[in-house]
């Protein structure tokens, strides 16, 4: 039976090089499954058998390591109080446009430029709740999120 060894060791260097290149914690997975099939090979395991193991080993750790590794790898980012205001009460302050579904609410004392996300056309003095932020403008609806 011939031995893979060399083959899984070029591609575990080419697989880790790459991702040393890219930092993104997308191929170190494959990495991992080419290890594995380092020794597979080294224990007579056919090619069919080693390729199965590749694939298997590479999405099981990326299924399992990645969303750990990226918290831990990727800064944490600075929440500012603008994440607050998600789902937070807002009042309309005039009429929507019914076209653009674009007009201004008052939220905690302050104006803001808001779109409405819902269904319901928005009149003044209506109650509305921020489902999110684009950019400088808040995106609303009658209904709480």
């Amino acid at each position: 039976m011939e031995s893979y060894v060399i083959g899984w060791m070029i591609a575990f260097l080419v697989i880790c090089a790459l991702e040393a290149a890219s930092l993104q914690l997308v191929a170190i997975w494959f990495a991992a499954g080419s290890l594995v099939c380092v020794f597979l090979s080294l224990a007579g395991v056919s090619f069919t058998g080693q390729l199965i193991a590749f694939i298997v080993v590479s999405l099981v750790t990326m299924a399992l390591l990645r969303p750990y590794a990226m918290k831990k790898i990727k800064p944490n980012l600075i929440k500012t109080n603008i994440d607050d205001v998600i789902g937070k009460k807002a009042i309309v302050l005039h009429d929507f446009n019914e076209l653009t579904k674009e007009g201004r609410v008052q939220l905690d004392g302050v104006d803001w430029a808001a779109k409405n996300i819902g269904h319901q056309p928005l009149k003044k003095d209506d109650e509305v709740y921020v489902h999110e932020i684009k950019g400088v403008t808040v995106l609303v609806n009658k209904e709480k999120k």
